[in-house]
């Protein structure tokens, strides 16, 4: 396996060049001489996630000297369908499907607070423009269907106040975005939402969901654990900036 890998899409995304690490490397010597031959690339953010979660201090002492930052801990959910139907979940007037082929301004306002604990948002040096043009883009995509399957809303009066994004992956149902507005948490929106999203994709004939949230992200882990979804894996990623 090559060390690394050139990330084409990133590279052309942040305007400079973009690499992930590959190999494990249990050998830190290694890990340096890797970061090295990618200074003489001229690529500037490499993204690292080792095999194994890193709790020795000397490990992550290393990794900090050589330039890494822990930015996320990326953690997948996954809930079981089978033997539910739509009469299981309640079904609530507050969301409806967005149907606009334009997009609604509060979908990036909501999209931005689905993203403030990505690793996007926690490593400053990427910055809030650049954070903020990434996540448009996903609404964008996830509007057109190119990356959802559909967008589940609440509103009131003409304002959007919770979305979640449904789509597809490894031929499970799969959550992309999720969010409610700050101001309008504690009316059950959220709880609204994830029943409607239940229904959808029993009736489009999913059986299995799964969804990606960060394990700093608390709030978002109790609730999905509340709803019953089980804890799948646990993934380190880091950033070095070279």
């Amino acid at each position: 396996m090559q060390p690394y890998k050139i990330l084409d899409w990133d590279s052309n995304f942040f305007g400079y060049k973009v690499a992930m690490l590959q190999q494990p490397f249990f050998n830190y010597d290694e890990l340096s001489e890797a970061l090295k031959n990618l200074e003489k690339e001229n690529v500037k953010l490499a993204y690292w996630s080792p095999v194994k979660r890193i709790h020795e201090n000397g490990a992550v002492q290393k990794i900090s000297s050589l330039g890494g930052k822990l930015v996320d801990i990326k953690t997948v959910y996954h809930i079981s369908l089978e033997g539910k139907s739509v009469n299981d979940f309640k079904n609530d007037a507050r969301v409806k499907e967005y149907n606009d082929a334009n997009i609604h301004h509060d979908l990036y306002e909501l999209a931005f607070e689905a993203g403030i604990w990505s690793r996007y948002k926690v490593d400053e040096r990427i910055g809030k423009e650049k954070f903020e043009e990434l996540y448009r883009k996903w609404m964008d995509m996830s509007v057109s269907k190119k990356i959802a399957k559909t967008i589940l809303v609440t509103a009131e009066n003409d304002r959007l106040t919770g979305m979640i994004t449904l789509g597809e992956k490894n031929g499970a149902g799969n959550i992309g975005l999720v969010a409610v507005d700050a101001q309008q948490r504690g009316k059950g929106l959220g709880y609204a939402l994830f029943q409607e999203m239940f229904r959808w994709f029993i009736n489009h004939g999913y059986n299995k969901i799964s969804v990606v949230t960060q394990e700093a992200n608390e709030s978002a882990c109790r609730f999905y654990e509340k709803a019953g979804f089980e804890k799948d894996s646990a993934q380190e990623f880091y950033h070095f900036w070279i």
